[in-house]
């Protein structure tokens, strides 16, 4: 969004907060409007709520809804970093998605929440729409009693923005809710870390695209939403909001999907491409479950002669690294031995880390010697490595009058 658009927007937002924000959506307004829902009506004042139903059988994208069944919660728990998911049923949990007005700080207003849950046979998706900015209070209250019915939530970026947002609004609207201190999974994380290097992007639509085969047609573009609510609170033209809700709608669908996709690469991680296996291996070493990544980087170890180079060479050298961690210096000292030849693709880390055994952990001076002039040779040959060559340096200094002394 250009300046000067947002300048449009921003001075649009001052006239709709100073007008009289008792007036209430009339039922022309609503005839007009010829929006699918039902209208909700508390002590606040009314808002619209939109609610659709979709069986287990239903597919979307490659997906069926079913799918998510057969996640076994300690992946969830593994994805999301929250040991809390364990003990939670997979129906208590709320997917969850806002459309805003798009500007930072109090003066963003919510004014599409949904919210998709399981119950028994089918998903439910249930969208909050404030047709006017005088309804964001019965619409919060509303949202804030169904929430009290989940025990987790599941989000695309919904830490950085979602969640947050949701928090001031009802802060703002004198409803207290504590609604960070819940379970939450932002499926966006370990999406980077999973498909890293697999994928150029990790928007929504595009992870739709690889993940789910599922690719929208004649959807809203993010950055044009804002403008779009607001022509709708101006004009009540339901065409273009219309799109806005099926926009939300796909958001909050597609996050089962690739929920299930997360879940498949960290459970069924030895079926999965070389390239992703090795991503599995270090989400697993990064969260400190060293026996699950010592098997994933010993299977593209052991596959030398059919796996790329690449996630051969990166599997190995970390595998290198955790037996040293765990103290296995035998079998580090093989794998960095056989990594040598292929110093070229990654560097000198298989002569440094030789040298270090045979120094301290072997006692063999006159090994590490040979192993720091071979390391320091290799850098001289590939100017690349240069950088290296003081380092090597020191230690073959070193070294020299070790075995001197000796």
């Amino acid at each position: 969004m250009d300046k000067k658009e947002l300048d449009r927007l921003r001075k649009l937002i001052r006239r709709i907060e100073n007008r009289d924000n008792t007036r209430q959506t009339t039922k022309k307004d609503l005839k007009r409007a010829e929006l699918k829902g039902e209208e909700i009506t508390n002590s606040a004042g009314s808002f619209l709520l939109i609610e659709n139903e979709y069986p287990l059988s239903d597919v979307h994208g490659n997906t069926a809804f079913k799918e998510f069944f057969d996640i076994k919660k300690k992946y969830l728990a593994l994805i999301g970093k929250e040991e809390r998911f364990r003990d939670i049923e997979l129906n208590e949990i709320a997917f969850i998605d806002t459309e805003s007005t798009g500007l930072s700080g109090t003066g963003i207003y919510l004014f599409l929440i949904g919210i998709g849950y399981f119950k028994k046979d089918k998903y439910i998706l249930r969208q909050y729409f404030m047709r006017d900015f005088d309804e964001e209070e019965p619409m919060l209250i509303e949202i804030d009693k169904f929430l009290d019915e989940f025990a987790a939530l599941v989000s695309f970026n919904g830490k950085t923005f979602d969640i947050p947002n949701i928090e001031m609004r009802l802060i703002l609207t004198r409803i207290m809710k504590d609604i960070r201190s819940i379970p939450h999974l932002d499926l966006l994380h370990p999406a980077r870390r999973l498909w890293k290097q697999h994928l150029d992007a990790f928007n929504l639509t595009n992870l739709e695209r690889n993940l789910l085969s599922f690719y929208r047609k004649d959807d809203v573009p993010s950055e044009q939403i804002p403008g779009i609510y607001f022509d709708y609170v101006r004009h009540r033209n339901p065409a273009m909001i219309n799109k806005v809700i099926e926009h939300n709608a796909y958001d909050i669908i597609s996050m089962v999907g690739i929920l299930v996709k997360e879940v498949d690469v960290v459970s069924n991680y030895l079926s999965q491409p070389y390239d992703i296996l090795f991503n599995a291996g270090r989400f697993y070493e990064k969260n400190s479950k060293l026996r699950t990544a010592t098997e994933i980087f010993s299977k593209l170890f052991e596959a030398e002669d059919s796996c790329e180079r690449e996630f051969f060479i990166k599997g190995s050298c970390r595998l290198a690294f955790i037996y040293k961690k765990l103290k296995l210096i035998d079998d580090s000292i093989e794998i960095w031995e056989k990594l040598k030849p292929y110093s070229n693709f990654f560097g000198p880390d298989a002569f440094l880390e030789l040298s270090k055994f045979y120094e301290h952990n072997k006692k063999d001076i006159e090994k590490a010697l040979e192993t720091v002039k071979s390391g320091l040779n290799f850098c001289k040959d590939t100017y690349s490595y240069s950088s290296f060559i003081p380092d090597f340096e020191n230690r073959l200094n070193r070294l020299e009058n070790k075995l001197v002394k000796t």
